[in-house]
């Protein structure tokens, strides 16, 4: 088991107000499996993806979280990969120091062959000796990537890996990330977007205001289930609520995705029954 996380809380202060950020989180993860965090802009998946990185701690009066079958982060971090929404680099590095850094700073052991796998993976192979202040936002968010894969983690935890960049370039990451899966390991990102679950996930884990609403094996059940899905966004006329009852896979997608284009949010999800509807993604 790579991650185990049993009733996670985070609380933080705000204005001398505590505020919950995550409320009852528990999950597993083995190898190979891809966990697709989802829920709209403030459900504190960027939190949990943070305290998984061992960057801000859980609360500690609540349960907790295990890595690598309970040992000890730091002794672990050569095995973790982390690649945040907003890269942060040192700017003044060429593109191929800054790898050989983040290799070192991981743990890991300067690898020539390993570095220039991975900038031909993004695609930065011809940029290598560019320093850093001098890339695109495009070339930047590759190599933000590229930080993450060098030292070749079990774990990958990424915030929003492929959130911005053009189709061709998601259908890219995505085939590099179920590349890292197919190969042991074990991925947990972000997203807003419910194409990338579809295309990319094993298992996926709604959040809204930091609560677990619904987590799902896809490989098992592919959503192929009928939910009933509770609600809710402020209207011109105030607070608005509505039950939705899709009676297949892509309404149940289109209906969260109507939740969040009114800003709005999910209250319950329940399953109605079990029978088989339809496939989860078909290619149009």
């Amino acid at each position: 088991m790579i991650i185990q996380v049993e009733n996670l809380n985070k609380t933080y202060r705000k204005g001398g107000q505590a505020v919950s950020a995550l409320r009852n989180i528990s999950f597993t993860l083995a190898e190979k499996r891809v966990l697709g965090l989802l829920g709209p802009r403030g459900a504190g998946k960027t939190s949990l993806l943070n305290i998984l990185a061992g960057l801000v701690p859980a609360d500690s009066d609540t349960g907790g979280f295990k890595l690598f079958s309970g040992s000890d982060l730091q002794k672990n971090k050569v095995h973790l990969g982390y690649c945040p929404y907003k890269p942060r680099f040192l700017k003044n590095l060429t593109i191929q120091e800054l790898l050989r850094f983040s290799m070192k700073v991981s743990g890991g052991r300067h690898n020539r062959d390993r570095i220039q796998r991975v900038l031909d993976q993004v695609d930065l192979t011809i940029s290598k000796d560019t320093r850093v202040r001098d890339l695109s936002l495009d070339s930047q968010r590759r190599l933000n990537l590229a930080q993450a894969l060098v030292h070749s983690p079990g774990l990958l935890l990424l915030d929003e890996p492929i959130t911005g960049m053009d189709k061709t370039w998601q259908e890219r990451v995505t085939a590099i990330l179920k590349e890292y899966a197919s190969q042991g390991t074990a991925i947990v990102f972000t997203t807003t977007q419910i194409q990338e679950i579809e295309s990319l996930s094993t298992d996926v884990l709604i959040l809204g205001e930091g609560k677990p609403l619904y987590m799902e094996d896809l490989t098992e059940t592919g959503l192929e289930n009928t939910y009933r899905v509770e609600g809710e966004w402020q209207g011109e006329s105030g607070l608005k609520k509505r039950v939705y009852t899709p009676g297949n896979a892509r309404e149940f997608w289109s209906v969260l995705d109507e939740l969040r284009i009114r800003e709005g949010k999910v209250l319950s999800i329940r399953p109605i029954r079990s029978q088989r509807l339809i496939k989860v993604y078909e290619n149009e």
